[in-house]
Protein backbone atom coordinates (compact mmCIF):
# COMPACT_ATOMS: atom_id res chain seq x y z
CA UNK A 1 0.00 0.00 0.00
CA UNK A 2 0.90 3.65 -0.14
CA UNK A 3 3.14 5.09 2.56
CA UNK A 4 1.83 8.38 3.89
CA UNK A 5 4.37 11.17 3.80
CA UNK A 6 4.77 13.21 7.00
CA UNK A 7 3.51 16.78 6.95
CA UNK A 8 6.78 18.68 6.58
CA UNK A 9 5.28 22.12 6.04
CA UNK A 10 6.68 24.71 8.43
CA UNK A 11 4.14 26.76 10.37
CA UNK A 12 4.23 30.56 9.90
CA UNK A 13 7.35 31.92 11.57
CA UNK A 14 9.01 28.51 11.54
CA UNK A 15 11.16 26.36 9.31
CA UNK A 16 12.51 22.83 8.99
CA UNK A 17 16.05 21.49 9.09
CA UNK A 18 17.78 18.11 9.44
CA UNK A 19 19.78 16.46 12.18
CA UNK A 20 23.29 15.28 11.33
CA UNK A 21 22.30 11.62 10.95
CA UNK A 22 25.56 10.39 12.50
CA UNK A 23 24.16 7.06 13.65
CA UNK A 24 20.98 6.71 11.63
CA UNK A 25 18.45 8.37 9.34
CA UNK A 26 18.47 12.18 9.76
CA UNK A 27 15.49 13.54 11.66
CA UNK A 28 13.48 16.52 10.42
CA UNK A 29 13.39 19.27 13.03
CA UNK A 30 10.92 22.14 13.30
CA UNK A 31 12.13 25.35 14.91
CA UNK A 32 11.14 29.03 15.09
CA UNK A 33 12.83 31.69 12.96
CA UNK A 34 13.36 33.79 16.09
CA UNK A 35 15.58 31.05 17.55
CA UNK A 36 18.17 31.49 14.79
CA UNK A 37 17.77 35.28 14.68
CA UNK A 38 18.89 35.38 18.32
CA UNK A 39 22.18 33.61 17.57
CA UNK A 40 22.68 35.53 14.31
CA UNK A 41 22.62 38.85 16.19
CA UNK A 42 25.18 37.55 18.68
CA UNK A 43 27.51 36.16 16.01
CA UNK A 44 27.21 39.26 13.82
CA UNK A 45 28.49 41.42 16.68
CA UNK A 46 31.20 38.95 17.67
CA UNK A 47 32.53 38.15 14.19
CA UNK A 48 31.94 41.50 12.51
CA UNK A 49 29.96 39.93 9.67
CA UNK A 50 29.11 42.66 7.15
CA UNK A 51 28.43 43.11 3.42
CA UNK A 52 32.22 43.05 2.95
CA UNK A 53 32.50 39.56 4.49
CA UNK A 54 32.81 36.35 2.49
CA UNK A 55 31.36 33.44 4.46
CA UNK A 56 31.95 29.83 3.43
CA UNK A 57 30.40 26.57 4.57
CA UNK A 58 31.80 23.11 3.80
CA UNK A 59 28.76 20.93 4.45
CA UNK A 60 25.67 20.09 2.46
CA UNK A 61 23.00 22.79 2.88
CA UNK A 62 20.43 20.15 3.79
CA UNK A 63 21.99 19.98 7.26
CA UNK A 64 21.81 22.35 10.17
CA UNK A 65 25.33 23.78 10.55
CA UNK A 66 25.84 24.67 6.89
CA UNK A 67 22.27 25.93 6.56
CA UNK A 68 22.58 28.11 9.66
CA UNK A 69 25.89 29.65 8.52
CA UNK A 70 24.44 30.38 5.09
CA UNK A 71 21.31 32.01 6.52
CA UNK A 72 23.49 34.00 8.93
CA UNK A 73 25.59 35.33 6.05
CA UNK A 74 22.53 36.33 4.03
CA UNK A 75 20.80 38.04 6.98
CA UNK A 76 23.99 40.04 7.60
CA UNK A 77 24.24 40.99 3.91
CA UNK A 78 27.48 39.06 3.41
CA UNK A 79 28.51 36.94 0.44
CA UNK A 80 27.69 33.26 1.00
CA UNK A 81 29.83 30.51 -0.55
CA UNK A 82 28.37 27.01 -0.13
CA UNK A 83 31.35 24.76 -0.83
CA UNK A 84 30.64 21.06 -1.00
CA UNK A 85 32.71 18.28 -2.53
CA UNK A 86 33.45 14.63 -1.87
CA UNK A 87 37.13 15.59 -2.23
CA UNK A 88 37.44 17.92 0.74
CA UNK A 89 41.14 18.55 0.22
CA UNK A 90 40.34 20.35 -3.02
CA UNK A 91 38.15 22.88 -1.19
CA UNK A 92 41.13 24.57 0.46
CA UNK A 93 42.02 26.00 -2.95
CA UNK A 94 38.48 27.33 -3.31
CA UNK A 95 38.71 29.00 0.10
CA UNK A 96 41.90 30.74 -1.02
CA UNK A 97 40.68 31.68 -4.50
CA UNK A 98 37.42 33.14 -3.21
CA UNK A 99 39.20 35.10 -0.44
CA UNK A 100 36.94 33.70 2.25
CA UNK A 101 36.97 35.70 5.50
CA UNK A 102 34.69 33.54 7.70
CA UNK A 103 34.71 29.74 7.55
CA UNK A 104 32.24 27.34 9.22
CA UNK A 105 33.43 23.72 9.44
CA UNK A 106 33.42 20.55 11.52
CA UNK A 107 36.69 19.23 13.03
CA UNK A 108 36.64 16.30 10.59
CA UNK A 109 36.38 18.68 7.64
CA UNK A 110 39.23 20.81 8.96
CA UNK A 111 41.52 17.81 9.36
CA UNK A 112 40.96 16.86 5.73
CA UNK A 113 41.77 20.29 4.29
CA UNK A 114 45.25 20.55 2.86
CA UNK A 115 46.95 23.58 1.30
CA UNK A 116 49.66 26.20 1.86
CA UNK A 117 48.66 28.81 4.49
CA UNK A 118 45.55 30.77 3.48
CA UNK A 119 45.85 34.42 4.48
CA UNK A 120 42.31 35.73 3.84
CA UNK A 121 40.46 33.79 6.57
CA UNK A 122 39.92 35.89 9.71
CA UNK A 123 37.52 33.65 11.62
CA UNK A 124 37.09 29.88 11.75
CA UNK A 125 33.95 28.69 13.52
CA UNK A 126 34.11 25.00 14.43
CA UNK A 127 31.21 22.82 15.56
CA UNK A 128 29.88 19.30 15.27
CA UNK A 129 32.65 17.61 17.25
CA UNK A 130 35.64 18.07 19.55
CA UNK A 131 38.47 20.28 18.33
CA UNK A 132 41.43 18.22 19.54
CA UNK A 133 44.97 19.68 19.85
CA UNK A 134 46.15 18.22 16.53
CA UNK A 135 43.16 19.63 14.63
CA UNK A 136 43.58 22.97 16.40
CA UNK A 137 47.26 23.13 15.40
CA UNK A 138 46.40 22.18 11.81
CA UNK A 139 43.77 24.95 11.75
CA UNK A 140 46.25 27.57 12.99
CA UNK A 141 48.82 26.46 10.43
CA UNK A 142 46.34 26.51 7.55
CA UNK A 143 44.72 29.82 8.57
CA UNK A 144 47.50 31.80 10.31
CA UNK A 145 45.53 35.07 10.47
CA UNK A 146 42.32 33.54 11.83
CA UNK A 147 40.79 33.57 15.27
CA UNK A 148 39.16 30.24 16.05
CA UNK A 149 35.82 29.92 17.79
CA UNK A 150 34.49 26.51 18.72
CA UNK A 151 30.96 25.88 19.80
CA UNK A 152 28.93 23.06 21.21
CA UNK A 153 25.29 22.52 20.42
CA UNK A 154 22.76 20.28 18.75
CA UNK A 155 20.16 20.70 16.06
CA UNK A 156 17.55 20.63 18.86
CA UNK A 157 19.26 23.37 20.88
CA UNK A 158 21.28 25.47 18.42
CA UNK A 159 24.25 27.04 20.27
CA UNK A 160 24.88 25.94 23.85
CA UNK A 161 28.45 27.18 24.37
CA UNK A 162 31.04 29.26 22.57
CA UNK A 163 34.79 29.30 23.22
CA UNK A 164 37.74 31.14 21.71
CA UNK A 165 41.48 30.50 21.79
CA UNK A 166 41.61 31.38 25.49
CA UNK A 167 39.32 28.46 26.41
CA UNK A 168 41.02 25.19 27.44
CA UNK A 169 40.99 22.72 24.55
CA UNK A 170 39.48 20.12 26.86
CA UNK A 171 36.36 22.29 27.15
CA UNK A 172 33.85 23.59 24.61
CA UNK A 173 33.48 27.09 26.04
CA UNK A 174 31.14 29.10 28.24
CA UNK A 175 27.37 29.37 27.93
CA UNK A 176 26.35 31.16 24.73
CA UNK A 177 24.64 34.52 25.44
CA UNK A 178 21.06 33.83 26.52
CA UNK A 179 21.78 30.18 27.47
CA UNK A 180 21.76 28.64 30.95
CA UNK A 181 23.44 25.27 31.57
CA UNK A 182 22.96 22.79 34.40
CA UNK A 183 24.59 19.43 35.06
CA UNK A 184 22.07 17.08 36.67
CA UNK A 185 22.19 13.58 38.09
CA UNK A 186 19.66 10.81 37.42
CA UNK A 187 17.24 12.45 39.88
CA UNK A 188 17.48 15.75 37.96
CA UNK A 189 19.33 17.43 40.82
CA UNK A 190 21.89 20.06 39.86
CA UNK A 191 25.47 18.90 40.39
CA UNK A 192 28.46 20.91 41.76
CA UNK A 193 31.39 21.99 39.52
CA UNK A 194 33.59 19.15 38.34
CA UNK A 195 30.87 16.50 38.66
CA UNK A 196 29.75 14.52 35.60
CA UNK A 197 26.08 14.36 34.76
CA UNK A 198 23.49 14.96 32.07
CA UNK A 199 23.75 18.34 30.34
CA UNK A 200 20.55 20.40 30.56
CA UNK A 201 19.99 23.75 28.84
CA UNK A 202 17.36 26.45 28.62
CA UNK A 203 17.54 29.24 26.04
CA UNK A 204 15.50 31.16 23.44
CA UNK A 205 16.93 28.85 20.74
CA UNK A 206 15.38 25.47 21.59
CA UNK A 207 13.60 23.57 18.83
CA UNK A 208 9.82 23.07 18.72
CA UNK A 209 9.47 19.40 17.82
CA UNK A 210 10.54 16.48 15.65
CA UNK A 211 8.54 16.33 12.42
CA UNK A 212 9.93 12.89 11.53
CA UNK A 213 11.89 10.54 13.72
CA UNK A 214 12.50 10.91 17.43
CA UNK A 215 15.16 10.39 20.06
CA UNK A 216 14.67 8.50 23.30
CA UNK A 217 17.47 10.62 24.79
CA UNK A 218 15.86 14.00 24.08
CA UNK A 219 13.80 14.94 27.13
CA UNK A 220 12.15 18.12 28.41
CA UNK A 221 11.61 19.43 31.91
CA UNK A 222 9.53 22.58 31.63
CA UNK A 223 11.70 25.14 29.82
CA UNK A 224 14.77 22.90 30.10
CA UNK A 225 15.97 20.37 27.52
CA UNK A 226 18.54 17.58 27.41
CA UNK A 227 19.64 15.76 24.25
CA UNK A 228 21.31 12.96 26.22
CA UNK A 229 24.90 14.15 26.48
CA UNK A 230 27.12 13.83 29.54
CA UNK A 231 29.51 16.51 30.74
CA UNK A 232 30.68 18.73 33.57
CA UNK A 233 31.14 22.42 34.36
CA UNK A 234 34.28 23.74 36.01
CA UNK A 235 34.37 26.58 38.55
CA UNK A 236 34.86 29.10 35.71
CA UNK A 237 31.80 27.94 33.79
CA UNK A 238 33.69 26.02 31.09
CA UNK A 239 31.72 23.03 29.84
CA UNK A 240 33.47 19.74 29.10
CA UNK A 241 31.49 17.17 27.10
CA UNK A 242 32.21 13.49 27.74
CA UNK A 243 29.89 12.07 25.09
CA UNK A 244 26.40 10.91 24.29
CA UNK A 245 24.56 8.51 26.58
CA UNK A 246 24.32 5.91 23.82
CA UNK A 247 28.11 6.12 23.32
CA UNK A 248 28.85 5.04 26.90
CA UNK A 249 29.46 1.28 27.11
CA UNK A 250 30.47 -1.29 29.68
CA UNK A 251 33.87 -2.95 29.18
CA UNK A 252 34.93 -5.46 31.84
CA UNK A 253 32.54 -3.85 34.38
CA UNK A 254 33.84 -0.33 33.73
CA UNK A 255 31.98 2.52 32.03
CA UNK A 256 33.87 3.69 28.96
CA UNK A 257 33.18 6.90 27.01
CA UNK A 258 33.82 6.17 23.32
CA UNK A 259 34.01 9.87 22.46
CA UNK A 260 36.79 10.39 25.01
CA UNK A 261 38.86 7.61 23.45
CA UNK A 262 38.33 9.11 20.01
CA UNK A 263 39.64 12.44 21.31
CA UNK A 264 42.81 10.73 22.60
CA UNK A 265 43.41 9.06 19.23
CA UNK A 266 42.69 12.23 17.25
CA UNK A 267 45.21 14.12 19.40
CA UNK A 268 47.99 12.26 17.56
CA UNK A 269 49.24 14.60 14.83
CA UNK A 270 49.43 11.74 12.33
CA UNK A 271 45.71 10.95 12.61
CA UNK A 272 43.36 12.80 10.29
CA UNK A 273 40.17 11.11 11.46
CA UNK A 274 39.23 8.51 14.05
CA UNK A 275 36.17 6.65 15.26
CA UNK A 276 35.75 4.13 18.06
CA UNK A 277 33.00 1.54 17.98
CA UNK A 278 31.94 -1.03 20.56
CA UNK A 279 31.15 -4.53 19.32
CA UNK A 280 29.42 -7.19 21.48
CA UNK A 281 31.81 -9.42 23.40
CA UNK A 282 30.69 -12.40 25.49
CA UNK A 283 33.57 -12.13 27.96
CA UNK A 284 33.99 -8.38 28.51
CA UNK A 285 30.57 -7.03 27.53
CA UNK A 286 32.02 -5.01 24.65
CA UNK A 287 35.20 -5.03 22.59
CA UNK A 288 36.49 -1.69 21.33
CA UNK A 289 37.61 -1.32 17.73
CA UNK A 290 39.04 1.89 16.29
CA UNK A 291 39.16 3.07 12.69
CA UNK A 292 41.70 5.72 11.70
CA UNK A 293 42.67 7.69 8.64
CA UNK A 294 46.39 8.47 8.76
CA UNK A 295 48.42 11.39 7.49
CA UNK A 296 51.83 10.20 8.62
CA UNK A 297 53.59 7.15 10.08
CA UNK A 298 52.67 3.52 9.81
CA UNK A 299 49.73 2.10 11.72
CA UNK A 300 52.09 0.17 14.00
CA UNK A 301 53.51 3.44 15.38
CA UNK A 302 50.00 4.75 16.09
CA UNK A 303 49.06 1.57 17.97
CA UNK A 304 52.14 1.80 20.19
CA UNK A 305 51.43 5.43 21.03
CA UNK A 306 47.76 4.82 21.84
CA UNK A 307 48.47 1.75 23.98
CA UNK A 308 51.01 3.77 25.96
CA UNK A 309 48.43 6.46 26.76
CA UNK A 310 45.19 4.55 27.33
CA UNK A 311 44.55 2.21 30.28
CA UNK A 312 43.81 -1.43 29.38
CA UNK A 313 40.00 -1.10 29.65
CA UNK A 314 40.03 1.77 27.13
CA UNK A 315 42.45 0.36 24.58
CA UNK A 316 40.89 -0.68 21.27
CA UNK A 317 41.36 -4.39 20.66
CA UNK A 318 42.00 -3.62 17.01
CA UNK A 319 42.92 -0.44 15.14
CA UNK A 320 42.06 -0.51 11.44
CA UNK A 321 43.31 1.93 8.84
CA UNK A 322 40.62 3.33 6.52
CA UNK A 323 41.86 4.98 3.33
CA UNK A 324 38.61 6.59 2.19
CA UNK A 325 36.96 8.11 5.27
CA UNK A 326 33.14 7.89 5.06
CA UNK A 327 31.42 11.20 5.76
CA UNK A 328 27.82 12.32 5.89
CA UNK A 329 26.55 15.39 4.02
CA UNK A 330 26.57 17.16 7.42
CA UNK A 331 30.37 16.88 7.55
CA UNK A 332 30.38 14.30 10.33
CA UNK A 333 31.68 10.75 10.36
CA UNK A 334 29.32 8.10 8.98
CA UNK A 335 29.42 5.55 11.82
CA UNK A 336 27.08 3.13 10.10
CA UNK A 337 29.36 2.87 7.06
CA UNK A 338 32.39 2.53 9.34
CA UNK A 339 30.79 -0.27 11.32
CA UNK A 340 30.26 -2.22 8.11
CA UNK A 341 33.89 -1.58 7.08
CA UNK A 342 35.19 -2.69 10.47
CA UNK A 343 33.14 -5.87 10.57
CA UNK A 344 34.39 -6.80 7.11
CA UNK A 345 38.00 -6.10 8.11
CA UNK A 346 37.97 -8.23 11.27
CA UNK A 347 36.25 -11.28 9.79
Amino acid sequence: GRTERPDCSADPGGFLTLSGGTTGTPKIIRRRSASWLHSIRVMQRLLGISPASRVATLGDLSHSLALYASVEALVCGAQCHALHSNALRSLAGEIDTRKISHLYATPTQLRLLSAPPIQSVRYVIVGGGALDPAASHHCKTLFPNAKTYRFYGAVETSFITLGDDSCPLSAVGHAFPGVRIEIRNSKKKSQPPGTDGLIWVTSPMLFDRYVTGSSAHTIRDGDWLSVGEIGSLDEHGNLTVKGRVERVVNVADQLVYLDEIEAVICAHDAVRSAAVLALPDDLRGHALVAAVELAGPHLKDIKSRINAILPPSRRPRKIIEVKDWPMLPSGKTDYIALKSTIRTAIK
